[in-house]
């Protein structure tokens, strides 16, 4: 079988036969698939084998919805000879989850209607939705949580960020946990401390793809955040992971800051030494004193602002607080430079000073600013994530109570907000939600799930381009693919919106079924680099090969805007199979990516 499939992939399973001392007669095979996959085959089949015998069949096995099946073999004969096999095959989605946001109000004595067309569009099973109630401006709580779990890389950010939120939001993670899936939080907090603790670098500090990296400053004082928050709340942090990190931010911030991005990397370090309990007063009061209205984000500030807070430095903490409200948007240029956004960082404002109990103006009309900003964007990256998740938590208790009706249900007052998870998924579903209160109710509705029709090309920001080459750099017809040819694909892409320093980017293609990648570092395979016809490869910052797809991380600048990537995979098992889109994002503003077309191969036998 191939190692996965995705919905309507046509693939060819062989069942083989060898009768090496059972005795001659007739067999009788079964053969059939379960849950995710079916195979089209009698129900019985007879085999006639002599003693020695060989038989060898394939029969049609194709990917149905999206999700775990199995291949079932049954095969019984002469003299009671009985066997049972069985082979796990999961079906992917040959696209990835999209997840829409409609935010707004329910006003008294109005009602939400809720109906089967918000998932028309996506592939059944696949599709999710979420309903988040709030007295006040909020967010997509059970959703953002869905969404960091569910996301499927690794780098020390993304590590951390998908952890962090859990050590607030644990009970809402178990409640609107993924359906078939168990969302641990402390596994998952235990689990991203230890890797942390693998991915740092000799000198403590953190680089973003692991210990090999170049060190940067503010994501280092990102994990000593989260490792001081999951010290605080019982979980057993690694002792030396931390003192080394503290003792590179320490070093760090003795040095003066010349750069916005020092700026805004000392800032976070200021604030997360303060956490760790590892830091000294004297020094965030000068660096405030003299640095405050040089800060490059109100992110920047609000850190100051949380450090000198708890150090117990309340009028320093208060003006630092103000200017961060006041500020304007984070400078784009430095986006790159401090993983943030427009959004990230007025919900990073929002969070601190709810954390360090220090009152900012009109903070309900900065929590409302928020809420719209969060439901313009298509996209939010991980940081956005994080730290919406963490202003949610820090403002949970404020506000007054709602009275809320659930379809037929009689009406229920609370205080905090309510995620639902309406069962929507099919024409008739329908979930009505009434505000029988005499204030309005703040309501986020989340749709996810795997688009039903291909989506196009797009470029928004990257150009990108997909080629198939044989060995000897000719172009590959992927209508006469045969078994064991061994397949090039290049990638070549660009950077064309540059009006920030640099980019973060993660280029993902997912392998059609039925191919399997070559990792050319094992067992004498032959690398890219033995094509001659191949130009010059960018190195990555980062690169996987997993079973269904080819991972590759970038750091582009304006200087090198450019990249060729190349990677080889060989087709193994007969069949039809789509060949999902390249995708290249920024990582940090995924409203920036570009995708390609998505294809058709067929493979056939040799």
């Amino acid at each position: 079988t191939p190692r996965f499939l995705a919905p309507g992939d046509a693939a060819q399973t062989t069942v083989t036969l060898n009768n090496l001392d059972g005795p001659a007669g007739e067999y009788v095979m079964r053969l059939r698939g379960e849950g995710a996959v079916r195979i089209d085959a009698p129900a019985e089949i007879k085999v006639t084998l002599a003693a020695g015998g060989r038989f060898e069949q394939s029969y049609p096995l194709t990917g149905g919805s999206v999700g775990d099946g199995k291949v079932l073999l049954g095969l019984s004969g002469p003299q009671n000879f009985a066997v049972e096999r069985d082979w796990d095959l999961s079906v992917r989605p040959s696209q990835p989850f999209e997840t829409r946001r409609i935010v707004g109000r329910i006003e008294p004595g109005q009602s939400l209607s809720l109906a089967g067309d918000l998932v028309a569009d996506l592939l059944p099973g696949t599709a999710e939705v979420f309903l988040n109630l709030s007295p006040r401006p909020g967010w997509d709580v059970a959703g953002l949580i869905r969404d960091l779990d569910r996301y499927p890389y690794g780098c020390v950010e993304q590590t951390t960020s998908t952890a962090m939120p859990l050590l607030y939001l644990s009970e809402v993670a178990r409640e609107w946990q993924l359906p078939g899936r168990r969302i641990d939080a402390r596994e998952r907090i235990d689990a991203a401390l230890r890797r942390l603790a693998d991915m740092q670098q000799s000198d403590g500090s953190y680089g973003l793809w692991g210990a090999f990296d170049d060190a940067d400053p503010w994501l280092t004082a990102y994990v000593v955040d989260f490792f001081a928050r999951a010290r605080d709340e019982g979980h057993l942090v690694p002792d030396v992971a931390l003192k080394n990190a503290v003792d590179y931010l320490a070093s760090f911030v003795r040095r003066n800051p010349s750069s916005p991005r020092e700026l805004a990397a000392h800032s976070y370090a200021y604030y997360a030494l303060a956490r760790a309990r590892a830091g000294d007063p004297g020094s965030v009061r000068y660096f405030h004193d003299v640095y405050l209205n040089r800060l490059p984000t109100a992110l920047a500030m609000a850190q100051v602002g949380a450090a000198l807070a708890l150090y117990g430095d309340g009028p320093r903490a208060a003006t630092a607080f103000a200017a961060a409200t006041a500020a304007p948007s984070p400078v784009v240029q430095v986006s790159y430079l401090n993983y943030g956004s427009e959004l990230r960082d007025r919900a990073g404002v929002l969070a601190l000073a709810a954390e360090v109990g220090v009152p900012i103006q009109r903070a309900a009309t900065f929590a409302e600013d928020i809420s719209q900003r969060f439901a313009r964007q298509r996209y939010t990256s991980t940081q956005e994530k994080v730290w919406l998740l963490l202003a949610a938590h820090a403002v949970a208790r404020s506000g007054g109570p709602m009275t809320v009706a659930i379809d037929e249900g009689p009406a229920r007052v609370a205080s905090r907000a309510i995620s639902l998870r309406p069962r929507i998924a099919a024409a008739g579903d329908r979930t009505t939600v009434a505000n029988r209160g005499e204030e309005p109710i703040w309501r986020t509705l989340s749709v996810s799930g795997v688009p039903r029709d291909p989506r196009p090309a797009e470029n928004h920001g990257f150009v990108l381009e997909r080629k198939f080459h044989a060995p000897d750099g000719k172009p590959v017809d992927l209508a006469k693919v045969r078994q064991n040819d061994l397949v090039m694909v290049v990638l070549t892409g660009e950077w064309a919106d540059t009006e920030t320093e640099g980019v973060h980017a993660l280029l993902v293609d997912l392998i059609p079924a039925g191919f399997e990648l070559e990792n050319a570092r094992l067992a004498g395979g032959r690398s890219t680099r033995d094509f001659a016809w191949l130009p010059d490869l960018t190195e990555a910052s980062h690169v996987e090969l997993r079973d269904d797809r080819f991972v590759a991380g970038l750091s582009l600048t304006k200087g090198d805007a450019s990249f060729t990537l190349a990677y080889l995979m060989r087709a193994v098992t007969p069949g039809r199979y789509v060949v999902p889109a390249s995708y290249l994002e920024d990582m940090y503003r995924p409203d920036r990516f570009a995708r390609s077309a998505a294809e058709s191969v067929t493979i056939g036998r040799r």
